[in-house]
């Protein structure tokens, strides 16, 4: 009996709804551009995507994630050879009840100076746990352990949360709305706090608009909120940079240091939970997020990517307490069989850890990249009308800490729906509300844009979040922003609208080379120019655009219009364009080929469309045209090892602005000194073209569209 693909698949019941018609993709590879190949379940087709989001779970990708998987990979080695030759072997794990694998030791040491307190402080103490929930509920039951020592402190039984929290599954964890029996409500109380939501609420309700006013009116709130509740709390859950929630929102520094000391002063101990915007993800040049902002909670929280995202491993430290617990003979609650068990994630954890300090300036460079590419492009003149105080101050302006909804934050309007984009460092987020939209008619469109320009954040109610790994590239960065501003523009649109929307037809792309992705274009909102009109043109401008059309196959398609508005700079781009495409050692069908290569890189619609097309005239292998256009292409699929070298050249030259000695040295053999300038010159004109073409939304020429 023949087994269909995904069959097994359909039987799984994990993050989304059971289906039988819509099966969780198969991550078939993932590289160092943070692109999963992902084959579907149901038509097993392979496509390539930006993995955007993984909710934080990732930090290092290709030569740096092998780099910090070495120590667990030879001890594993090193324990399967003993195993194998019947002899004593390292522990790979050991139940908590018999004891600890030595890498526990070396953990505790690395963690040691990352903490966000003071190192040489001698009563803090750590808890391991396999993922994040469990981290927050040790963290919690622990520190409700330490307050119940304090006297008179007994009727503190509840834990609070903020008004828009998320720590994990909605039946098991705090923050969660889930009614029912398994619910966590019965356990906590729900804090007032400075989310988008209450920010518009402020500004819609109550006219409040300025940050020091909207702050002010946040302590009020908070302040009555312990009047009624304080007694009765014994922790204090925060999280200095929101998750799921309020999508990567993050708090004031100042507002956040008087909501932890003013509930300390009443007596409630406050845990940080940094399960997403740990880990140095922030850009602020420490591990905890929490030192970096100067505030002092009692327990921290860490997971997910702690262990790579390879090995499952999270826990919290504390800052004190340690003597206490041993004083009565106690210790966490929460604890169970791999609680700090796998010798495998503690090594990784300790690599892990080593690593971070050297990817801080990285991360903070990252930071105005997001600014430049995905925040900026959305930020607007406000208005006085669709909660006009949510957005203030300039996106362009780099502030030590963004605010919630000021700096480093944008906000676009059309037909009432707004898109909110804020964050920091290397976690950022997306809200799209107003105009009625609900979360699924939200989520319809934007899972659909996202796959339409093949990007995959995080999906948040309302929105979605942007937290690739730490050590992605700026080139990849800037491009998977690029993508899910468009799809981000595209959602907008099609909800402020209303109506059906163009379809774009999926063979006209604006295309990648590296990685190859396709992207829809997205529509100009300002006519761009096309060139001086025939009658306004100068007899240097006519003999110059006879000439064009005289000498090429494609006539005047393409960036001539505009270049002809100065003929001192239209007469050498075609001159330079006509040698890089006739007048060179390399064939052809040849040069087509460093030609899409380039416009795949630089998601040029226009130049890929001509080009491919000419690529198939001049004799280029049809299958090796269409693997660039599905993203599927390799060095092994070239059988002429001519245009292998040639499109790994131009390849490595686009990534990276340079090429490998090995890269090199392979076309020079081929083509010689002049041809390596030769396809140096090809790629460096057809990047100015496709410049020319996107700057000025240049169309393909009507016999080139379908």
């Amino acid at each position: 009996m023949s087994r269909k693909v995904g069959q097994g698949l359909s039987r799984f019941a994990g993050r989304y709804p059971l289906s039988t018609t819509s099966i969780y993709p198969t991550v078939k590879s993932k590289s160092s551009d943070n692109i999963h190949r992902l084959q579907d379940a149901i038509s097993e087709k392979v496509s390539s995507v930006y993995s955007a989001g993984l909710a934080c779970s990732e930090v290092f990708s290709g030569p740096r994630l092998s780099s910090v998987l070495q120590d667990a990979h030879q001890l594993e080695r090193r324990a399967l050879a003993c195993m194998h030759n019947d002899k004593p072997a390292p522990p790979l794990a050991v139940h908590t009840s018999g004891g600890v694998v030595p890498q526990l030791d070396s953990f505790a040491t690395e963690l040691r100076h990352h903490l966000p307190w003071d190192p040489d402080a001698d009563d803090w103490f750590f808890n391991l746990q396999v993922e994040g929930t469990s981290a927050v509920l040790a963290a919690c039951d622990t520190l409700m352990q330490l307050s119940h020592q304090k006297e008179g402190n007994r009727q503190r039984v509840k834990i609070g949360v903020a008004s828009s929290s998320y720590h994990g599954p909605p039946v098991s964890t705090f923050g969660s709305r889930a009614v029912g029996p398994l619910g966590m409500g019965h356990a906590q109380v729900v804090y007032p706090a400075p989310t988008i939501w209450a920010r518009c609420h402020a500004a819609e309700t109550h006219g409040i608009h300025a940050d020091d006013a909207f702050d002010e009116y946040m302590r009020n709130r908070f302040t009555a909120f312990l009047a009624e509740y304080g007694d009765t709390i014994g922790v204090l859950l925060i999280e200095p940079q929101w998750g799921s929630s309020v999508a990567a929102q993050p708090w004031d520094p100042d507002l956040l240091r008087w909501y932890v000391s003013t509930a300390q002063a009443h007596g409630i101990l406050v845990c940080a939970d940094e399960i997403m915007c740990g880990l140095g993800r922030h850009g602020r040049g420490t591990t905890f997020l929490s030192s970096a902002m100067g505030i002092d909670p009692d327990a921290v929280t860490f997971g997910k990517a702690i262990a790579a995202g390879v090995d499952p491993l999270s826990g919290a430290v504390f800052r004190a307490g340690r003597q206490a617990l041993s004083h009565d003979g106690a210790s966490v609650l929460q604890s169970h069989t791999y609680a700090g068990a796998s010798a495998r994630a503690l090594a990784t954890a300790t690599s892990v850890l080593r690593a971070l300090p050297q990817w801080h300036p990285h991360i903070a460079a990252c930071e105005d990249i997001v600014r430049r590419h995905l925040a900026e492009p959305f930020a607007t003149a406000p208005t006085d009308d669709h909660c006009t105080s949510v957005t203030h101050g300039s996106a362009t302006k780099r502030n030590t800490f963004p605010r919630g909804l000021g700096e480093g934050n944008a906000d676009t309007r059309a037909g009432g729906v707004q898109c909110h984009v804020h964050g920091q460092g290397l976690l950022w987020g997306a809200i799209i509300r107003g105009g009625g939209v609900t979360p699924k008619a939200v989520m319809t469109s934007l899972q659909q844009r996202c796959s339409d320009c093949r990007v995959k954040p995080y999906y948040v109610s309302h929105g979605c979040m942007l937290s690739p790994t730490l050590d992605v590239s700026e080139r990849a960065l800037a491009d998977m922003c690029m993508r899910l501003r468009d799809a981000l523009l595209l959602t907008v649109e099609d909800l402020s609208v209303r109506e059906q929307v163009p379809q774009y037809d999926p063979t006209h792309r604006r295309d990648h080379t590296t990685p190859v992705i396709a992207t829809p274009p997205r529509p100009a909102r300002v006519k761009r120019y096309g060139g001086p009109s025939v009658d306004a043109m100068t007899a240097d401008q006519i003999a110059l655009r006879a000439e064009i059309e005289g000498s090429r196959t494609t006539g005047l398609a393409g960036p001539f219009g505009p270049w002809l508005s100065n003929t001192a700079i239209a007469r050498p781009s075609q001159e330079l364009g006509r040698v890089v495409r006739y007048e060179t050692s390399f064939a052809l069908r040849t040069s087509e080929l460093a030609i899409i290569t380039t416009a795949r890189h630089h998601n040029s619609n226009t130049e890929w469309t001509i080009h491919a097309e000419e690529a198939r005239k001049a004799g280029l292998d049809v299958v090796l045209i269409d693997k660039i256009d599905q993203g599927t292409i390799s060095g092994d699929d070239f059988t002429c090892p001519l245009e292998q070298c040639v499109w790994q050249f131009a390849t490595e030259l686009l990534r990276t602005t340079a090429v490998s000695d090995d890269t090199y040295a392979a076309l020079e053999r081929h083509v010689g000194h002049a041809g390596v300038v030769e396809l140096v010159s090809i790629v460096g004109y057809y990047t100015y073209v496709a410049y020319t073409l996107g700057a000025f939304c240049i169309p393909p020429p009507a016999t080139h569209t379908q």
